[in-house]
């Protein structure tokens, strides 16, 4: 057997060993590992931001299909409101006419009531619930007028009766105003 050739050479230790080829290498493995996670954080947000959307339009879509009958109840309430606030004096006798107009109120109330919360975008969450609340006193008014027998002139809550009316009729507006943008 012949000797093995050893070569002894002096062993590198510390920082003052690295060459600059070992230095584009840790550099170039740093940058790709910062680019791939960027990348692959940009890419999760945008497929996140993308879920956000659509379900915020099916939302929208959900709440549209709950609200159009709630709608056109609400319209024909509203109608009737106002004949009853503007035509106070001369009708003689209010209590079918408050009959009907408190079980209108009660059945919108019960829609509103109906749609799921869920369902609700949250920029009009509040102004449905608020809706809801004036219905709500609204119903409470024509029942106090109809059980109250106070039909000759217009009570001094007919003023409250009035700004409860147009409170409906403003949320009534801001949320068909969100129908339309949506």
């Amino acid at each position: 057997m012949s000797p093995i050739d050893v070569n002894i050479v002096k062993s590198c230790t510390g920082i003052e060993c690295v060459t600059l080829k070992d230095w584009f290498s840790i550099i170039g493995t740093i940058l790709g590992a910062t680019l791939g996670a960027g990348l692959g954080s940009l890419g999760s947000y945008l497929l996140f931001k993308r879920k956000l959307s659509e379900e915020g339009k099916k939302t929208k879509r959900e709440f549209h299909k709950e609200y159009k009958r709630v709608n056109k109840l609400l319209e024909l309430v509203i109608d009737q409101l106002d004949q009853l606030y503007s035509s106070w004096e001369s009708h003689k006798e209010k209590k079918p006419f408050l009959v009907i107009v408190s079980s209108l109120l009660q059945r919108v109330r019960k829609e509103i009531l109906n749609i799921p919360h869920q369902s609700i975008p949250d920029d009009i969450f509040d102004n449905v619930e608020e809706l809801e609340d004036e219905i709500g006193c609204m119903e409470a008014n024509v029942n106090f007028f109809h059980i109250g027998g106070e039909y000759v002139e217009k009570p001094k809550y007919l003023i409250e009766f009035k700004e409860s009316l147009d409170k409906i009729k403003q949320l009534r507006t801001e949320i068909d105003k969100f129908k339309k943008d949506g």
